[in-house]
């Protein structure tokens, strides 16, 4: 490998059913990339993904530092060590964006940031980072038994998303990373949203 190159992170957030899953598999297989699904069901705390999505009796903020540790174990156990492209179904940003809407405090909120940017600036010589923000008009489908799902208004995380992917005076991975917003309602297929996201990120 010429390590002049960098190798990328591709993240996909967005709201519950906007596709984020299907659509990783399929860019991951077209740009011979592994995909981390987040939290992740397969990483030595892989138990926690049922915990943070279905527990009920979690306080807020504590269910966000779960996913917190979920991620962090995936940067030391795949991230940090991985050799090929990274296809990230969700990110930390999920925690962001649905702890603020389950009532998290800015001071929360920009704990779980600084957490994160914490670890993962250590990846700045390693990849450039390209994110992009799903989101559509109606969900695909519903009634996933996730808690989130139970307790907030799906339009209004779709909203949150809308605004986050607006910022522009921080980041969540790198320094360099590029932020996009995906209407996929203006795709007539998957495969046109994969090609629209590799003529993006160049590959």
């Amino acid at each position: 490998m010429d390590t002049n190159i960098k190798k990328k992170i591709v993240v996909l957030d967005g709201a519950d059913n906007t596709g984020k899953s299907k659509l990783s598999e399929n860019l991951a297989r077209e740009i011979n990339a592994i995909v981390i699904q987040q939290p992740s069901p397969s990483n030595s705390v892989g138990f926690l993904r049922n915990v943070v999505k279905k527990e009920q009796n979690i306080e807020p903020f504590a269910r966000q530092l779960l996913h917190s540790i979920s991620h962090t174990v995936d940067f030391y156990e795949t991230m940090l060590i991985s050799e090929n492209t990274i296809v990230m179904d969700r990110c930390y940003i999920s925690a962001l964006v649905y702890g603020e809407l389950c009532g998290l405090n800015q001071n929360q909120l920009n704990l779980i940031h600084n957490i994160h940017k914490s670890i993962y600036s250590r990846l700045n010589n390693l990849f450039d980072v390209h994110i992009f923000i799903l989101t559509k008009k109606q969900p695909f489908r519903t009634n996933d038994e996730s808690i989130y799902e139970q307790v907030l208004n799906w339009q209004d995380i779709n909203m949150i998303y809308q605004k986050l992917s607006r910022t522009c005076d921080k980041y969540f991975f790198l320094e360099n990373e590029n932020i996009d917003l995906i209407d996929l309602d203006q795709f007539n297929s998957i495969d046109n949203i994969v090609s629209h996201i590799r003529n993006c990120i160049k590959l």
